[in-house]
């Protein structure tokens, strides 16, 4: 196959791969490209050629459809098989490293396991930060909170790299260390500049949480915490309130607890600690459409909340749910009454969509991109769109 006379050219001038790699996704197809991978695995530099394979068909399985996705698995299985088989332990630990980051997105269990055989077989892998910065995203994503922050403080050690302070800051949050998680997102804050605005919402939740209800860390018991905020149509506000408090001192991070108290404060004419209550159940149940709208509506109804935090609030809400918000805000404001501002509100949405959308569509490959310039696999999405 023609592509096979590129690889003297790339390990001779491993920095033309890139260039070389793409050319070949774009001109040969996926099918030729994993025939000239399998040829891979023998000289030095055969590795930083890998790297950039990876990378070019993570970005390219974007795009594949399912039959191209399945050629991709198998082939990445037989390079296991055949590994083994060589008995090249190095080979087969990037082997392992790279069918894991196909499985992060889909599979993260078993993308756990297979970086950590990787390790197994490439221990140098302990010593790279990306490796525990992906093995802490899959923790954080298999709900393993306290193993996420290891991983992610691992990471840290290695290179004080300020886009894993967030990562950390967030897996201490839901570890239920609320204190230290604030120190962390503080310091985020103070050198990253620009960044993305759920990290500012999340730091202002734990400010809450730390400072006013004074949680600095907790053993979360979310069933308690879910039944005590269950304050039912007949309970009375005071009651209602005390027990949702109760609800936040078993977990203080328990979204249907601060939902509730959302609603319950925004019959009480307190829009802003309403907002604030909307604002912390989304953060903790990120799919919750209902909360976000909710956070947004007063956001840019309420005159005392700035335009700057319904842009925080959309950007977020959006980031985690599409489209998907968008019509949730549109059949709200649809069965507002005539007072409610429609026009205003539906043009400020579009507006700020318009905004928000292609900056966060282009999240995705900048990072795929910035991984590929620094010579490392790609780390996986919530891995994090960052």
């Amino acid at each position: 196959m023609k592509a096979f006379g590129v690889i003297p050219l790339m390990r001779r001038y491993p920095e033309l791969t890139p260039i070389v790699v793409d050319t070949l996704f774009l001109e040969t197809g996926l099918a030729e490209v994993l025939a000239l991978w399998s040829r891979l695995g023998d000289e030095p530099n055969d590795w930083m050629i890998e790297v950039q394979l990876q990378v070019s068909a993570l970005i390219y399985m974007r795009v594949a459809d399912h039959h191209q996705k399945e050629e991709y698995r198998l082939f990445l299985e037989r390079r296991i098989a055949g590994f083994r088989a060589r008995g090249r332990s190095s080979g087969l630990g990037v082997a392992y490293y790279n069918y894991g980051n196909f499985l992060s997105r889909t599979n993260p269990r078993a993308a756990l396991h297979h970086y950590r055989q990787a390790a197994r077989n490439e221990p140098s892998n302990f010593d790279r930060d990306y490796y525990h910065k992906e093995v802490g995203g899959l923790h954080f994503v298999l709900g393993n909170f306290n193993a996420a922050a290891a991983s992610y403080k691992r990471s840290l050690d290695l290179n004080r790299d300020t886009r894993v302070l967030p990562l950390y800051a967030d897996a201490l949050m839901f570890a239920g260390r609320y204190r230290q998680a604030l120190m962390t997102f503080r310091e985020y804050m103070r050198c990253q500049h620009p960044r993305p605005a759920r990290w500012d919402l999340k730091a202002g939740s734990l400010s809450v949480i730390v400072e006013s209800l004074g949680i600095g860390r907790q053993r979360r018991h979310p069933r308690r915490a879910d039944e005590l905020a269950d304050v039912g149509q007949d309970a009375s506000t005071e009651e209602s309130l005390a027990r949702l408090q109760s609800a936040l001192g078993a977990d203080a991070l328990s979204g249907p607890a601060w939902f509730n108290s959302g609603l319950t404060l925004s019959r009480m004419g307190d829009p802003e600690r309403a907002f604030c209550c909307f604002v912390t159940s989304g953060l903790c149940q990120t799919g919750d459409l209902e909360a976000w709208a909710n956070a947004f509506l007063l956001s840019i109804s309420v005159h005392s909340l700035s335009l700057c935090r319904a842009q925080a609030v959309l950007e977020t809400a959006y980031f985690f749910n599409g489209e998907k918000f968008v019509q949730t805000v549109y059949d709200d404001v649809k069965k507002r009454g005539p007072e409610f501002p429609k026009q205003e509100v539906m043009a400020a949405l579009d507006s700020l969509v318009s905004i928000i959308a292609p900056k966060l569509a282009k999240v995705d490959s900048i990072e795929l991109k910035a991984m590929a310039d620094e010579g490392q696999p790609l780390h996986g999405w919530r891995l994090t769109a960052e």
